[in-house]
């Protein structure tokens, strides 16, 4: 039984199916429930991170990799509450593992 106020996951899209502008807009709507729920640091933190994804002139080429690096963030916030700090090394160094990932596995026709 699904509880009183918690969200039906049967009721969203997966994740995996949106276009880049509805994962924008999903990435959005998270924006606005951390602004009402949370405190304000953590709320600024996470749009800091949003607007570096919106601002990367290679968002379209890399769309993947930041919403797996995206993902991955949300999913340790579900453990542990915490603000990002787009400017760390470890912020840093998930999404260059995440592109490295991408790109290893490429087909070998398509890597360079």
């Amino acid at each position: 039984m699904v509880g009183k106020y918690a969200l039906d996951k049967a009721h969203f899209p997966l994740e995996d199916s949106l276009s880049d502008a509805e994962y924008l807009k999903v990435h959005k709507n998270w924006l606005s429930l951390m602004k009402v729920s949370s405190e304000h640091a953590v709320y600024s933190s996470w749009k800091v991170h949003h607007n570096r994804m919106c601002d990367n002139p290679d968002m379209l080429k890399w769309s993947q990799e930041w919403w797996s690096h995206d993902k991955q963030l949300h999913s340790s916030f579900m453990g542990c509450l915490f603000i990002i700090d787009p400017d760390s090394i470890i912020y840093c160094h998930q999404f260059e593992c995440t592109r490295l990932n991408s790109w290893m596995n490429l087909p070998s026709c398509c890597s360079p």
